[in-house]
């Protein structure tokens, strides 16, 4: 209980300082400068990056011997994300892991593992596409961020390559069946069905990310690189992968600003990127449902 509601203090906190931030900011947001017209395209963007999201769930969990149809798909995709937006922790998963229990045989572990693999695959991703993009920006402008995520990089190099060796060390051992089930959930070898077709639609996921915060740029008059909103994107990636506050607001503004020097922009730029990024992406959602709903039949 302690917990929870601290857990809900530092997220009315968070909410209550971004409000404020923006009000003692207001003479620098200026409404007439914002080009409206890139709204709808901001919109209809993340609209294909949700539904990309969906074929992402569809594809991922045929390692579960599970076949999900892109309804199905698309309307967990919707559930999870809502559960991150407006819950704390993952949520979102817990309740897309509910949804298809529902409706699908499969072993709760198996499901666990799967999710862990993606999400560990994810992350290491992510940090090479950052790393890359800071190597190819100026190595020795920003050697000291260069050297933190080639740490981070190669760390879950190496936690990916010797997991299977850990695993078989602690299957060998003397230890509780419990906490050898435990360990086996970070043996990486649970995705070994469709991996190209996987890799290929997260990257395109990936394009269209990329896509809505360059595109969020020109909206907001900011001129700034697509190469910068890979970096936007990249690390607000990174500071979700540990969800504290719904939506993880405020912790990934927070990563962002520390950032603000290699992003080449303001805090309150970035703030404003990061309230417009949430609204599309929740009024996309409410639409992809609304869709579902009144076209299409979710089986039971």
């Amino acid at each position: 209980m302690i917990k929870k509601n601290l857990r809900l203090f530092v997220t009315l906190s968070i909410i209550g300082y971004l409000f404020y931030f923006l009000y003692e900011n207001k003479s620098y947001i200026n409404f007439s400068d914002y080009k409206v017209n890139y709204l709808f395209i901001i919109f209809l963007v993340f609209v294909i990056k949700h539904s990309i999201q969906g074929l992402i769930n569809q594809i991922l969990y045929t390692n579960i011997n599970i076949k999900i149809n892109l309804l199905d798909a698309l309307f967990a995709t919707i559930i999870n994300s809502l559960g991150n937006i407006f819950g704390p922790l993952n949520l979102g998963l817990g309740l897309k892991f509910a949804y298809f229990k529902n409706k699908f045989k499969f072993k709760s572990s198996d499901f666990i593992k799967v999710s862990i693999d993606y999400a560990v695959f994810h992350l290491f991703y992510t940090i090479g596409i950052f790393l890359l993009v800071l190597i190819y920006l100026d190595k020795d402008q920003y050697s000291e961020y260069v050297d933190i995520f080639t740490f981070l990089f190669l760390g879950s190099f190496l936690v990916i390559i010797l997991s299977n060796k850990i695993v078989n060390f602690i299957n060998s051992s003397g230890l509780n069946p419990k906490i050898k089930k435990v360990f086996s959930l970070i043996n990486f070898n649970s995705i070994k069905t469709n991996r190209l077709k996987l890799f290929i639609t997260a990257n395109i996921h990936y394009i269209f990310t990329f896509l809505t915060i360059y595109l969020t740029f020109n909206f907001l008059d900011i001129d700034n690189t697509f190469l910068d909103a890979i970096n936007f994107a990249v690390i607000g990636e990174i500071s979700s992968f540990y969800r504290i506050t719904p939506g993880n607001i405020g912790i990934i503004e927070i990563a962002l600003i520390f950032f603000k020097d290699l992003l080449s922009l303001s805090a309150i730029q970035i703030i404003l990127i990061s309230i417009t990024q949430r609204l599309s992406s929740l009024l996309s959602l409410g639409f992809i449902n609304l869709l579902l709903s009144l076209f299409f039949k979710i089986s039971d």
